[in-house]
């Protein structure tokens, strides 16, 4: 049985908070395959995303696997939105965007996803 958005948002929070022992979902947003953005941790909360590198930054996660393909166009399109928003909000250049795998030792959020992370950076605006 393939686990719903909802159903796999409750599985990474009961994670978060039962085996991490976290106040609560360790990202500020996650996006859903279908484009939705879910609200995890307040924006004025400390993040608990990566280790040692939560302070002056938010957390994104987007639900799924991205080793070898790209997200669905509506979460990338979500993704988009959403760091309009908050790169507005912050006065942030694209520079200031990173992938988990560039602030600690991870794989995440795998090649395909990295690569695009590294194009948005690249953007002037």
């Amino acid at each position: 049985m393939k686990l719903g958005d909802v159903d796999f948002l409750r599985a990474i929070e009961n994670h978060h908070r039962d085996t991490r022992k976290w106040a609560c979902i360790g990202y500020h947003f996650l996006i859903g395959r279908n484009g939705q953005i879910y609200e995890g941790r307040p924006e004025s909360a400390l993040g608990a995303h990566v280790h040692k590198h939560n302070a002056g930054n938010l957390g994104i996660a987007l639900l799924g696997d991205f080793t070898k393909e790209l997200p669905p166009q509506a979460q990338l399109a979500s993704l988009e939105q959403l760091l309009a928003r908050l790169r507005q909000k912050y006065a942030l250049q694209p520079r200031h965007v990173f992938g988990h795998g560039q602030l600690g030792k991870t794989t995440c959020p795998g090649p395909a996803l990295q690569a695009w992370i590294h194009r948005y950076r690249l953007r002037k605006s």
